[in-house]
């Protein structure tokens, strides 16, 4: 259901494991990914081990499945549906969705990293132009810390994204699975010892 792929519990694999996968996006950093490729790689990996909606696995197939559900529904493309109906109405005039594109606003932090057996701890890859379409609607946007303040306030309230009994039943939505203890992952975030929000590191 759009729950279990919004919760994490659908059971559906996550591209990123396809083994095939990492080593195409680790030789070829700069290739543009379209969101039906990486729901064709995902949807040929085996699903989880459980039934679903019994688990949790996180999984950014999920969250791209979400992305083709809300252009369905809308008949607009997410860029358009992002520009509409969340960027303005937060007043986040400095973030971006790039659609496959690496030309990022200046001035703009560096990104390194060590996966993918890239640099050393000494000289670790320089990331930045690596294109962020891998993660589409599971993570392709730049944003500035300003901006990401707002939306963090608009998330943890629903303020300018939901309504009342909306952000009440995302609240609500948290679940505890395999053990995690202290925390639990909900609708689109998790919880963990009393904090709200959702991590990142595209």
């Amino acid at each position: 259901t759009i729950r279990m792929l919004a919760d994490m519990t659908s059971g559906i694999s996550s591209y990123t494991l396809d083994d095939a996968w990492q080593k195409v996006y680790f030789s070829e950093s700069y290739r543009v990914w379209s969101p039906d490729e990486l729901m064709k790689i995902a949807l040929a990996l085996k699903p989880q081990d459980f039934a679903p909606g019994t688990a949790f696995d996180y999984s950014n197939t999920n969250t791209i499945l979400l992305g083709k559900i809300i252009e369905d529904v809308t008949g607009e493309s997410f860029q358009d549906v992002l520009k509409e109906r969340i960027l303005p109405p937060l007043s986040m005039s400095q973030t971006v969705f790039p659609a496959g594109s690496a030309d990022y606003p200046a001035p703009h932090p560096q990104g390194f990293t060590l996966q993918g057996g890239h640099g050393t701890p000494d000289a670790p890859a320089n990331t930045t132009d690596w294109n962020p379409s891998w993660g589409w609607t599971a993570g392709e946007l730049i944003s500035t810390a300003t901006d990401l303040l707002r939306f963090d306030r608009a998330e943890a309230t629903g303020s300018g994204l939901l309504p009342a009994e909306h952000q009440i039943e995302r609240l609500r939505s948290f679940r505890e699975f395999n053990g995690a203890g202290k925390g639990g992952y909900g609708l689109g975030w998790g919880c963990q010892n009393g904090w709200v929000g959702h991590a990142g590191e595209l």
